[in-house]
């Protein structure tokens, strides 16, 4: 057993296979974080959330943009081009608290846009552009980010999203939206308990309308992404039924935290949306 793990270790460090062959995934884990040295040309700093992907040494078709929440969906990539697809080559980039769009927010989150953006229009390998972070923190009325010092309305929010949709379509990309998924306030709560203790696990038996209760963007993104044709993949489809929405499958549960996916929660999602999954990604 050590030899393979080695073995698989080697073939990771050189390349030859993605870093996430050789983690394992547990609950609670954020396994996916990497740095953002091979996007910006940078040292890592506290706020990288990115993921090479399986393109490590390829030319991506598919890229991931968005936060830390965008960074935990590549969770849901990993297990559909592992199971599903070998045609899907993939990286993300992403930073703490910034949507990865253009000519928005604080210095730090505006200029790592920019550089994204520089990044894929000089790839023309890339078909695929899919924005996906956690929308629900951007769209209030108005939000200040990270370091920054004024406040954005939600108005620029939908302008800057609007821009950034238009600048990867003339590039010739076909755009994704990823929707938010239902939250967990705090996912431990769901852990499988020798002694149960009723309040714990009503806290993971979640309704459909609880689970809704932040989804107040979406009448101020529908219309835009309707007007300019964008893809949506949304994983509410998936996870919800008429009365609740689910949150775990035995003991591996869907979030690492309150707004990341786990490992298991990708699975499941890659699993279970398998064809829309396919229709949105077909090359």
């Amino acid at each position: 057993m050590k030899k393979v793990f080695l073995l698989s270790l080697l073939l990771a460090l050189t390349g030859l296979l993605p870093v996430q062959a050789t983690e394992k995934i547990e609950n609670f884990s954020h396994y996916y974080r990497q740095d953002c040295t091979f996007v910006s040309g940078q040292a890592a700093d506290g706020n990288d959330w990115c993921n090479r992907g399986n393109a490590r040494g390829k030319v991506p078709n598919v890229v991931i943009i968005g936060d830390s929440y965008g960074n935990s969906a590549t969770t849901i990539f990993e297990e559909y081009a592992r199971t599903s697809s070998k045609q899907i080559i993939y990286e993300q980039y992403g930073r703490r608290q910034c949507p990865g769009l253009l000519g928005i927010g604080p210095k730090g989150c505006g200029d790592f846009a920019q550089t994204v953006y520089e990044r894929i229009k000089e790839t023309p390998g890339i078909r695929t552009v899919v924005l996906v972070s956690h929308w629900v923190y951007y769209f209030g009325e108005t939000r200040r980010w990270n370091e920054d010092t004024r406040d954005y309305s939600r108005a620029e929010i939908q302008k800057a999203l609007s821009d950034t949709i238009k600048a990867y379509q003339a590039l010739g990309k076909k755009v994704v939206f990823i929707y938010q998924a239902p939250e967990v306030a705090d996912p431990k709560t769901c852990v499988q308990r020798r002694i149960r203790i009723a309040a714990a696990e009503d806290k993971c038996q979640l309704t459909k309308q609880w689970g809704w209760r932040d989804e107040v963007y979406r009448p101020f993104l529908d219309p835009l992404l309707a007007q300019l044709k964008v893809e949506t993949f949304d994983p509410f489809d998936f996870m919800c039924d008429d009365k609740s929405y689910k949150v775990k499958e035995g003991d591996n549960i869907f979030f690492a935290s309150q707004a990341h996916f786990s490992g298991f929660g990708g699975q499941y999602l890659a699993r279970k949306a398998a064809p829309d999954l396919k229709k949105l990604l077909q090359f």
